[in-house]
């Protein structure tokens, strides 16, 4: 069980074009100490007797680009959990360029146990049409380096990018594996107000995949994923109170977007 703390763009240098977190996430800001207190109480309340190993999830932003005091808050807040053995580790999410040894050894030093990384594409020419500010280089050496200071290495990936070519989803797959990613997230891209995909999208430069096409790329990155034996934690989003209220503009979405996945055909590969 994961215990999710939302800190929504903490730290992230770039607006990559298909961003806006506080709609992805609902969340204007991150949890206070008292907040991440409540937080792990409430789940810990919960949990069913049969969950055995439990750990706090800090998404949303680039949690290794944080000021070290507030990360060290957020990790101090956590503590006291891991002494009491209720929770065994801590995974955070940040950008493959903000991975350091010093920054390892600090996270390791605070009980964090599994790093992902939000690489979105191993293709350079698509990370430059997306804005992300790094390129595939620096996922392949933060992996590296994740792998060898002990921690388990997670990958975010993205489908439906600006400059996304046929194919390039094998290829991210194929990559991501070769890299030795234990866990994978796939997200198909929405069109989302306030973003510069959406300012794309009604000038016309930017068409985002159909559900159809998009449950199919899916699919094949998710097959290649269980050959592998990754740990494919999720595909799509989860539905958002901001999508509701006509935030989501475009784009392959579906509340059940896994379970669709798994119904679609595949066509020539």
């Amino acid at each position: 069980m994961t215990i999710p703390l939302i800190l929504p763009e903490a730290a992230c240098p770039h607006r990559c074009v298909f961003c806006n977190q506080h709609t992805i996430t609902g969340k204007h800001k991150g949890p206070s100490q008292q907040e991440i207190e409540e937080t792990i109480g409430q789940y810990l309340s919960t949990k069913r007797a049969s969950v055995t190993h439990v750990e706090v999830g800090c998404f949303g932003g680039s949690f290794t680009g944080l000021p070290e005091e507030e990360m060290l808050g957020v990790l101090r807040a956590i503590r006291p959990w891991i002494t009491s053995g209720e929770v065994h580790g801590i995974r955070i999410s940040t950008r493959p360029d903000y991975i350091t040894p010093q920054k390892l050894a600090l996270l390791k030093e605070m009980h964090v146990t599994t790093v992902e990384l939000g690489v979105q594409s191993h293709r350079d020419r698509v990370l430059l049409a997306s804005g992300r500010g790094h390129t595939a280089a620096h996922t392949e050496k933060a992996s590296t380096m994740i792998l060898e200071g002990g921690f388990r290495l997670g990958h975010q990936l993205m489908i439906g990018l600006p400059g996304e070519e046929e194919g390039d989803e094998v290829y991210n797959a194929e990559t991501s594996i070769r890299q030795q990613a234990a866990d994978i997230r796939i997200y198909p891209v929405l069109v989302l107000k306030g973003t510069e995909l959406a300012t794309r999208y009604l000038q016309g430069t930017y068409q985002p995949l159909t559900l159809e096409v998009a449950l199919i790329k899916a699919k094949r990155m998710v097959e290649r994923f269980d050959q592998a034996g990754c740990n494919t934690i999720k595909v799509g989003l989860h539905p958002s109170e901001s999508f509701s209220r006509g935030e989501l503009m475009a784009g392959p979405w579906h509340p059940n977007f896994r379970q669709k996945m798994w119904r679609c055909g595949d066509v020539g590969r």
